[in-house]
């Protein structure tokens, strides 16, 4: 069963269009709020500090972001948010995809497994938010990458799995 799997199926899919709707709404809030965290020390801007792994390239971005560092926080504290709609909108489109493929254990599991991204990315703005506070720390640089890497792949096989079989059922219904 899904990790959704309780709700009707029409309570799945509208909890679906929720989470996507403020997914994407969220990620284009972030992707133009966080523009000005892009410096030759941090070229992919927030995600260069995702995965900073120590201390001494921590500080190296904290230091480029000198004069910007509200921008910083303020992208770390609305990506709460985002963690909570971005696996909710993968975790049910695997779930609702699921039963009509081929493979749907996979679907179940990912429906699952991608939820996981919620504390890891969590886990990794908390170790962000305090470096930028107290300075580039070692331990926190690398808890930070430890869980964005994790976290980037669940999203990935979520996201690639949706999309594969949604292009294939449409295919399938086309036929």
């Amino acid at each position: 069963m899904a990790a959704f799997g309780w709700l009707s199926f029409h309570l799945q899919l509208g909890a679906f269009i929720f989470f996507a709707v403020a997914s994407t709404a969220l990620m284009i809030f972030l992707a133009r709020q966080g523009k000005p965290l892009i410096t030759p020390a941090a070229p992919r801007g927030i995600g260069s500090f995702e995965f900073a792994w120590n201390e001494q390239r921590a500080n190296k971005i904290i230091a480029s972001w000198k004069d910007r560092m509200t921008v910083a926080r303020v992208q770390l504290l609305v990506d709460y948010p985002f963690l909570i709609a971005y696996p909710c909108a993968l975790s049910l489109s695997c779930g609702l995809l699921a039963k009509y493929t081929p493979i749907p254990a996979v679907g179940f599991v990912l429906s699952w497994i991608v939820l996981l991204a919620c504390p890891l990315d969590a886990t990794e703005d908390a170790c962000l938010l305090v470096m930028l506070r107290i300075g580039g720390r070692q331990g926190l640089a690398r808890l930070a990458t430890l869980c964005a890497a994790p976290k980037f792949a669940l999203a990935i096989a979520a996201l690639v799995y949706t999309v594969v079989f949604a292009v294939w059922l449409g295919i399938k219904a086309l036929i």
